[in-house]
């Protein structure tokens, strides 16, 4: 076994093992929270304190990555998601949630993107084939999606077949056994990762707000990387109706009283999809001839078919095929995507760069949000799901400018001379 070998193995578990943490708390934190007593509107204020300090703490955390090493700012963000898993198992008091969220807030923030760096820098560092990254990424969301679903069968997300305890004691349980995987977590990735220096740890004489403006003046310039980003913005724009709204359409074709197991099997049947289409995101990939690309454009098209399609479903089942083929595509367009980013990004701000992106995907994200509700409280449920669609068709010409189009045949052409 080479040494890329070994350290594709170390990750790849670790990756499981965080997959493990959010599988435990996704499926139940709306739960927990109401069981301590919150309403409706304290809960969204919680949701959107966590969200506006990542948002505000995410490009420089990024930086600050990449001056200090990405490993160590991975190690104290997971620290402070430790926090607030132990505040969330504790305390009941609004206000000390507040606190809790705002800690898990800055832990995304710090965590966002450190060892997705590490993992690209160290599979660039030993193999330039843009097709071998690309798998590398597909493996590495597959094993974190394995760890979601075997973690959020562990929370129980089947209650109604009594595997475990609904009531407020077991689930909050949930936080505590994540607290205590987060420091082995913390420790494997202190022991197994290895963190090569960048040229801004190297060379650490300028300021955290001028190594912010270099990274900044990157995006700009590189026409290649702003149209990435604004596109994926764009995505999480459109795919937001369905991650916030799904439960809902679900609740209205069930009614509220009964087959709540059905919640928990659509969100393992999303997982359980998502992996295959890690798995064969290759293959797909290989039939465009690693024009990643013609890839996104022709999941582009899929992705605003499938949403168009819920607007006309009139049943559960038909509901459930189309979700899971969503699901299926998204994860089928997720290492090709970053392929295309990674190859635009210099090693010194890899992690920086990451930040930006995900303040892309960030704010499309709450826009998306915010337009959804409105029409999903004025039309419907399905009017915001068809808008959705179209605003993926709609964005699709982005993926056609010159800058994007000159960037596919360059990879392209390049992993077919390597596989000459």
């Amino acid at each position: 076994m080479n040494e890329l070998e070994s350290f594709l193995k170390r990750f790849y578990f670790i990756q499981s093992l965080g997959g493990l943490v959010l599988g435990l708390v996704m499926p139940i934190m709306y739960v927990v929270l109401k069981n301590k007593g919150l309403d409706v509107f304290e809960i969204g204020m919680l949701i959107l304190t966590s969200a506006l300090v990542t948002i505000f703490s995410e490009i420089p955390c990024g930086a600050l990555s990449d001056r200090i090493g990405r490993k160590i700012l991975f190690i104290l963000g997971q620290l402070f998601y430790f926090v607030c898993c132990v505040f969330i198992y504790i305390f009941d008091s609004f206000s000390l949630l507040v606190v809790a969220m705002a800690f898990a807030g800055v832990s995304l923030a710090m965590v966002s993107g450190t060892l997705d760096a590490v993992l690209v820098s160290n599979v660039k560092r030993q193999d330039t084939n843009s097709e071998f990254l690309q798998i590398s990424l597909a493996k590495a969301g597959m094993y974190s999606m394995l760890g979601i679903l075997v973690g959020a069968l562990l929370s129980g997300v089947w209650l109604d077949f009594g595997i475990v305890s609904s009531n407020k004691a077991s689930l909050q349980e949930n936080y505590l056994f994540a607290s205590v995987l987060l420091p082995i977590q913390m420790l494997s990735v202190f022991v197994f990762i290895k963190d090569e220096p960048t040229e801004r740890q190297v060379h650490a004489n300028i300021s955290l707000l001028t190594s912010i403006s270099i990274s900044y003046k990157k995006v700009v310039d590189r026409k290649a990387l702003s149209l990435l980003m604004l596109s994926s913005g764009f995505a999480a724009l459109a795919f937001i109706s369905l991650e916030k709204f799904w439960q809902l359409e679900v609740l209205a074709y069930i009614g509220e009283d009964k087959d709540h197991w059905i919640f928990g099997g659509l969100f393992s049947m999303s997982i359980c999809v998502g992996m295959a289409g890690q798995a064969l995101s290759n293959q797909l990939c290989r039939a465009f001839n690693n024009n990643y690309i013609h890839v996104m454009l022709f999941i582009r098209i899929m992705q605003g078919a499938l949403f168009i399609l819920l607007f006309f479903v009139t049943g559960l089942i038909q509901f459930a095929v189309v979700f899971s083929l969503i699901y299926f595509v998204s994860a089928l367009s997720q290492s090709p995507v970053m392929t295309l980013f990674h190859s635009e990004v210099d090693e010194e701000d890899r992690a920086t760069m990451l930040s930006f992106r995900s303040v892309f995907l960030q704010l499309g994200a709450a826009v998306g949000i915010i337009f959804s509700a409105y029409i999903s409280q004025n039309y419907s449920i399905e009017t915001a799901f068809l808008v959705s669609g179209a605003i993926y068709l709609i964005s699709t010409p982005i993926l056609l400018m010159p800058a994007l189009k000159a960037l596919g045949d360059k990879l392209s052409s390049n992993t077919c001379r390597l596989v000459e």
